[in-house]
């Protein structure tokens, strides 16, 4: 039974995704700007994800996969993610791969 459910978690998170081996689940704090992030907090990203109002910020834990980053990259300029590092590393070489396209 223990193998079945390790099998199904194993799924969620894609074979190509560079995240895979670790597959961890980090506490993701990001904050959007003042104008984008109404519409974050009444349509949550993640079921874990967590509000502060004050600053504009939201948190969730997750395990970062490609997904993940293509969903935060979808927001532009209007999302920071804050913490850990290594997802914010993430989003800076998938940026930094973008700009290479439009040079």
């Amino acid at each position: 039974m223990a193998s079945t459910a390790s099998k199904n978690s194993a799924q969620l998170v894609p074979k190509h995704s560079i995240m895979t081996v670790l597959n961890i689940l980090e506490h993701i704090v990001m904050r959007a700007t003042p104008d984008r992030y109404p519409y974050i907090k009444n349509k949550p990203l993640h079921p874990t994800q967590h509000n502060y109002d004050k600053e504009f910020r939201f948190s969730m834990d997750v395990i970062p996969n490609n997904e993940l980053i293509a969903l935060l990259l979808s927001f532009g300029s209007q999302l920071e993610v804050l913490k850990p590092q290594s997802v914010r590393e993430m989003m800076r070489d998938h940026v930094k791969t973008l700009n290479k396209f439009y040079k």
